[in-house]
């Protein structure tokens, strides 16, 4: 009677692993037995390109929307079956241990995917291999021009997508050419194209997409307009990148014809003939860099930027730029809030222009730089905020004026007197990093009081429901008025946010300060 008993338990548990198989996601966490026969291993190999492990995007095995792949067969005694996974939800069971490979279809296009093969025993035991792949992408790709002369059209392009095929250049809708691709160029590689069918002072309409054996790409649409100008780029920032010994340089440009821009320094004390090249970007278009070359802080360097077009035989470079100075300082950073939220499209901020113009006050307590490991007295020679989305327009007249009070909050308009450390009669922050603005002069904060920061800007042009910036929450964190047909200045702040601005603060000693003779 006992063995019938037992027979019978053991056939109710083989029952339930049987039906397990159809049950919930076997976790990674579980237990993994040393005495299993064999792990289902993914073959990654057949995942691949060649020997030099590029994602097996040329051989068909990774698509746009599909993934072929397999794992080794399962040689255990106790096999029962395999559960395939994708992102922790089932995708199908294999009873018979021979069939070991799968193809998921309907897959969105560059798009990550985690996948998770189990084996399960009828012993009770399992083990699972996981992998993430990433789906092929097939975006249009970057493409720009210039005119290295008055009849010629150089078409430049990036490729990012990941399928293997060639480019087509279409000209008015009609096939132009066709580019082989490089085995595994570099992600910042630019293809080019000369076209000499062109007239000058004309447009033309263009279109380069890469056709591929599985896949076609979206299409870079672009129109040229055949005229050669060369004029000098307009310097816009030369900051000092936040903690580095680094300068970053932003310029706008309207040259049609440049293949190259030069990036010229010298020394604050030095004269104009002291300039030399400390750098070179050979990407048209492109418009920014970030000087690192033999740098030294507590020195005060100025920079200008020039456009060169290297076509033909002697390379056509314009004059310098404006130029912008900056000063290098052994900063101390105090970052005051943390995460990444933003502040809305219509909301309140030092760089929003859904009104035309602006003020606000902020206060950042001294327990709260404290907290970031600074004390003073100190000297604040920079401040930075982090911008998400650009304002639609320029700020004009954008000024930062600060005091030491000893309110802890904006709960009521601050009538301090103010310092103004910080102006541009113009101001277009960068979307998607810190903005360093250097004081000037710095402000000599005692160690003791809050921090008023108060913002302003003149009428924009017109109101739109852009300009972000990173925020944290703060009770009565920032107080601001705004209009659409008053500067706003020097208006008494009206109304009260629980929030402000995240920020950051540049401290150096008054000494160092001293030893640059106290002045950029």
């Amino acid at each position: 009677m006992i063995r019938v008993k037992l027979l019978y338990l053991l056939l109710v548990c083989l029952l339930c692993l049987v039906v397990s198989c159809e049950g919930d996601i076997i976790k990674p966490t579980v237990y993994v037995p040393e005495n299993a026969a064999f792990k289902p291993f993914i073959n990654r190999e057949l995942l691949m390109d060649d020997i030099g492990f590029y994602p097996g995007y040329h051989n068909g095995s990774i698509r746009s929307d599909q993934i072929t792949f397999s794992w080794d067969d399962s040689t255990d005694e106790h096999f029962l079956c395999y559960k395939l996974y994708r992102d922790n939800n089932l995708l199908r069971t294999f009873t018979d241990r021979e069939e070991v490979s799968f193809t998921d279809e309907n897959l969105v296009q560059n798009t990550y995917y985690l996948y998770m093969i189990t084996t399960l025993l009828n012993t009770g035991m399992n083990t699972f291999d996981t992998l993430t792949i990433k789906t092929a992408s097939l975006m249009a790709p970057e493409m720009m021009y210039t005119i290295p002369e008055s009849e010629r059209v150089r078409l430049l392009w990036r490729d990012r997508s990941d399928i293997p095929g060639r480019f087509i250049i279409d000209k008015e809708g009609v096939f132009l050419a066709e580019i082989a691709e490089l085995p595994y160029p570099d992600a910042g590689y630019y293809y080019d194209y000369y076209d000499t069918d062109v007239e000058n002072l004309s447009a033309y309409n263009y279109t380069i997409y890469k056709a591929g054996e599985y896949d076609t790409t979206a299409v870079a649409l672009m129109d040229a307009f055949v005229n050669y100008v060369m004029v000098p780029p307009i310097l816009t920032q030369a900051s000092q990148v936040l903690g580095n010994q680094e300068v970053q340089l932003t310029w706008t440009e309207m040259c049609s014809a440049e293949d190259q821009f030069k990036i010229y320094r010298r020394l604050q004390s030095e004269p104009d003939i002291a300039f030399t090249v400390v750098g070179t970007v050979n990407i048209p278009n492109q418009t920014t860099y970030v000087d690192t070359y033999n740098l030294e802080y507590n020195q005060t360097y100025v920079y200008g930027v020039t456009a060169v077009n290297n076509y033909g035989t002697t390379p056509d470079e314009t004059a310098l730029s404006n130029l912008m100075s900056v000063t290098l300082y052994e900063a101390v950073l105090a970052q005051i809030g943390s995460g990444t939220a933003v502040n809305g499209d219509t909301e309140a901020a030092p760089v929003n222009i859904w009104y035309r113009s602006i003020r606000s006050q902020s206060v950042y307590t001294v327990a709260e730089i404290n907290a970031a490991g600074v004390e003073g007295p100190m000297l604040i020679n920079l401040l930075a905020y982090y911008v998400t989305q650009i304002p639609g327009h320029p700020l004009p007249d954008f000024r930062i004026r600060m005091a030491q009070v000893w309110e802890s909050d904006a709960s009521d308009h601050n009538y301090a007197p103010l310092q103004q450390v910080y102006y541009a009669p113009s101001f277009m922050p960068v979307a998607g990093m810190w903005n360093i603005l250097e004081l000037d002069p710095p402000l000599l904060w005692n160690g003791v009081d809050n921090i008023l920061v108060d913002t302003s800007f003149n009428l924009v042009p017109s109101y739109q429901p852009n300009g972000n910036q990173y925020i944290f929450p703060s009770n009565n964190g920032m107080r601001y008025v705004r209009s659409d047909t008053v500067d706003q200045t020097n208006e008494t702040t009206l109304m009260t946010t629980d929030y402000k601005p995240q920020i950051i603060f540049g401290f150096i000693t008054n000494d160092e300060y001293a030893g640059l003779g106290g002045q950029k």
